[in-house]
């Protein structure tokens, strides 16, 4: 993409008349094409020296045709601009002046300086994009291995006897853990997320991700006692009995596939924990204000 720019910016400054172009102008611009290493902000740079070497029609066909990319970006000051624009060329008839090329050449730097800015904020968006992403996924790696812990065939010396009770509650915990940390995959891969750099910049820290499995996995804890009270019975509840008897796979009985399920579930929604505490707290507040008072001495 940055070569595809630089090629079209070098286009455009073959169509220039050379003769008409200072010299010192002449070389920064050899100099920038001739660097090794360009950037962005050099092909930005590039730009705005051709965009003050414009003049006449030719300059004003570069603004309008700059507006309208602001307007196609998405840009957030475009219908500003355009605005300005209009207001611009009003004020130079009324001038009369019959060479107003400096004023708009400095507009045509705000209309670029524009540009560059939307097109830098998406460029380092993308880059923190990705990077939270890998990070985020280094993380799923490292919960996959604990939450594949326990079908690991391990000799019986490193099982002890009480770890089957306590199955259910890690089973929990992971699946929590990795719910968590797939919500967080879904989030960075949804281009219509609407997220900040300086929340992208934190969502690449491994202490924010871990911090939000965290979370997850609190999530995950408060539905596995939630469940093992039977507040609320059913068929698609598990059955903690079960889990505690021999259980080694999800194909020996539905009640660890419902634990598995409710847990990722706990992790993954952000609305599930909430929304249980809400109502869990109505129907103890009707249970409280049901009570019968008690009689006066």
């Amino acid at each position: 993409m940055l070569k595809m720019e630089l090629d079209n910016l070098k286009f455009r400054f073959g169509r220039i008349d050379e003769s008409k172009v200072a010299s010192d102008v002449k070389n920064k611009l050899n100099d920038l094409f001739e660097k090794p290493d360009k950037t962005w902000d050099d092909a930005y740079q590039i730009e705005n020296q051709i965009a003050m070497l414009l003049t006449g029609d030719c300059l004003r066909r570069e603004i309008t045709a700059r507006l309208r990319e602001t307007i196609a970006r998405n840009a957030t000051d475009a219908a500003v601009l355009q605005t300005d624009y209009d207001a611009l060329l009003k004020s130079i008839e009324k001038v009369g002046r019959t060479s107003f090329d400096d004023v708009l050449r400095n507009f045509l730097l705000e209309v670029l300086e524009n540009i560059h800015w939307q097109s830098k904020l998406k460029h380092l968006a993308r880059e923190f994009r990705l990077e939270a992403t890998r990070n985020t996924l280094w993380i799923v790696a490292g919960a996959l291995v604990f939450v594949l812990l326990p079908y690991f065939p391990w000799p019986s010396c490193l099982r002890p006897a009480s770890s089957r009770a306590y199955f259910g509650l890690y089973t929990a915990l992971t699946f929590g853990l990795l719910g968590a940390l797939f919500s967080r995959l879904i989030t960075l891969q949804t281009p219509r997320s609407v997220l900040t750099l300086e929340e992208l910049r934190n969502a690449l820290t491994f202490r924010y991700i871990f911090q939000r499995a965290c979370i997850g996995a609190c999530g995950a804890l408060i539905v596995y006692f939630f469940l093992q009270s039977e507040l609320v019975t059913g068929t698609v509840f598990p059955k903690f009995e079960e889990i505690t008897k021999g259980v080694v796979s999800v194909s020996d009985g539905k009640s660890l596939a419902f634990l598995i399920i409710w847990s990722f579930i706990a992790g993954f929604s952000e609305s599930l924990v909430p929304s249980v505490l809400s109502n869990t707290e109505r129907q103890f507040g009707g249970a409280m204000g049901g009570r019968p008072a008690a009689p006066e001495a």
